[in-house]
């Protein structure tokens, strides 16, 4: 499997079989065929195929020595927290960096991050199931940059037709109010205004039901990865391209001179190993809860 980054125009696909000729090449993402046109035995990737993060298949039917076969190859899109580009305007000891070593720095400090935090900071089309509380607000798993719409997880073809709303910094939904066409008598010293009643706006919201599965449809994720992250990124790759980072941010507990003494705490051992990087992603850690 290997990973093209998000947004890509000019990445292609290749086949790598000795003497094959192409028949034909289609790519499959989320049950969507997209026909492609290849030239030899490489094949451009479309930029539908590219513009969110997922999986999608490359499906190859070709011909080697007369007989047909066929292949299917996997591939990922996702979304870099930093350029190569980002990298060097942060500090000069990246200038020296190859393309590929950033590639390969930037996928580490990658998986480190999104196991800290729980999440991933790209953007992806698709579902989440979340379970009710008895709340009128659905907490959500993941960052929802649009919600699309709303079904029992155990009928998902079946939508629910209230109206919702984004909550929480995308992290919940709620029902959004309806009139219900109420109304209200004003106070008797108003009524000298020709004011005798109002129509108020009512929130009628209904609750999540306590323990039931909700799919909840939706674009996923972060339009572009957020500033404080892509900082985040850029210290801990400077950390990790380094021997040896500055004892402060090694989560030193004491120092003792006399002895040069040092004890770390125990966040040393845990979060992405460097404490200003732990900071900044505080906030962005979720706690996964699975409801059985």
């Amino acid at each position: 499997m290997g990973e093209l980054y998000r947004d890509s125009t000019d990445k292609t696909v290749t086949l790598s079989v000795a003497g094959a000729s192409i028949v034909d090449v289609n790519f499959v993402r989320a049950g969507v065929i997209t026909p492609a046109t290849p030239s030899g035995l490489s094949v451009p990737i479309p930029y539908s195929i590219t513009c969110t993060d997922g999986d999608f298949d490359t499906v190859w039917d070709y011909m080697v020595s007369g007989s047909p076969y066929t292949r299917v190859d996997r591939n990922t899109v996702v979304t870099p927290y930093f350029s190569k580009t980002d990298l060097i305007a942060y500090s000069a000891i990246f200038a020296a960096m190859t393309d590929q070593q950033a590639v390969n720095l930037e996928r580490l400090v990658r998986s480190i991050i999104n196991k800290v935090t729980s999440q991933d900071f790209g953007s992806k089309s698709g579902s989440v199931i979340s379970y009710g509380t008895g709340d009128s607000i659905l907490l959500l798993p993941e960052h929802c940059e649009q919600f699309i719409s709303l079904a029992y997880s155990n009928n998902p073809t079946v939508l629910l037709d209230s109206e919702y709303r984004l909550l929480n910094k995308g992290y919940g939904i709620e029902q959004v109010g309806i009139d219900n066409g109420y109304t209200i008598k004003v106070p008797a010293y108003e009524e000298q205004f020709g004011n005798q009643v109002i129509t108020p706006y009512y929130f009628l919201v209904d609750r999540f039901k306590d323990n039931i599965g909700y799919q909840v449809n939706g674009v996923f994720g972060y339009n572009s990865v957020p500033d404080d992250v892509l900082l985040a990124a850029l210290i801990l790759a400077e950390a990790l391209s380094h021997d040896e980072t500055s004892w402060q941010d090694r989560y030193v507990g004491s120092i003792k001179a006399a002895d040069w003494s040092i004890e770390f705490n125990g966040g040393r051992f845990g979060g992405t190993g460097n404490a200003k990087v732990d900071m900044i992603l505080s906030k962005y850690i979720q706690n996964r809860i699975s409801i059985i």
